[in-house]
């Protein structure tokens, strides 16, 4: 009789483990939390000859393809990976994300 009573032990400490497990923030068990990767803010771009470059200086303002109330692009590697705003604080720019994913 005893044999039965282990055997409804396990399921539970088993359903223990899974609800543990849940509990757990994704980013910690992921074996590559850790690895490092450049993010990129792109503010927007444009195309200019040498001449002009040649030509810039202080004080100088380059034409960008984005308009200044859009978000910006969030790329790693030239891959976008999500759109955000820029923000200022005490310590300088900052972005705040409005959108995240990657595109397949």
């Amino acid at each position: 009789m005893d044999a039965p009573a282990q055997e409804e032990a396990a399921p539970s400490a088993e359903m223990e483990a899974a609800e543990d497990e849940e509990q757990q923030d994704p980013t910690e068990a992921n074996p590559f939390g850790d690895v490092l990767f450049e993010i990129d803010v792109q503010v927007g771009r444009t195309i200019m000859k040498v001449r002009d470059i040649l030509k810039l200086s202080p004080n100088s303002t380059i034409t960008l393809d984005r308009p200044a109330h859009e978000p910006v692009v969030l790329t790693i590697q030239d891959i976008p990976i999500g759109q955000a705003e820029v923000v200022g604080s005490e310590r300088g720019s900052n972005v705040h994300i409005t959108e995240i994913g990657f595109e397949e």
